[in-house]
């Protein structure tokens, strides 16, 4: 299950009705029985990373109320929790922040290439 709704207010309760103060603008089970279900894979498992991506339009995010309530219902959870960001297109990934190894790597690189830059300038 996942949903998204749009309310009037950041401390909305009393989930699904929100006592008429949000309403849903995405609903993952869209089928004729009001249940789709959808196979995914994790394919970057653990903390500190994406899950899944889903695309959900731009356009939907209309109109005057301005939080957005995501509710979400998975089956078969290892363990853990899921995580949720936003991207800025529908075609590419969420952009994720380097882990510290990283910045070292980068850093040991950018050492080097000075180092090599040196010896050649002597």
């Amino acid at each position: 299950m996942f949903q998204i709704f749009l309310g009037n207010a950041g401390d909305l309760t009393n989930y699904p009705t929100f006592n008429g103060d949000a309403t849903k603008i995405f609903d993952l089970d869209i089928g004729a029985d009001g249940d789709s279900s959808v196979l995914m894979q994790d394919r970057n498992p653990g903390s500190g990373r994406y899950d899944y991506l889903i695309s959900v339009a731009d356009s939907l995010f209309q109109g005057s109320n301005e939080y957005v309530y995501l509710y979400s219902k998975f089956t078969g959870a290892q363990g853990g929790f899921e995580e949720f960001a936003t991207g800025e297109s529908e075609n590419q990934p969420p952009t994720s922040v380097p882990e510290p190894e990283t910045w070292v790597g980068m850093g040991l690189v950018a050492g080097a290439m000075a180092l090599l830059r040196r010896r050649k300038a002597s």
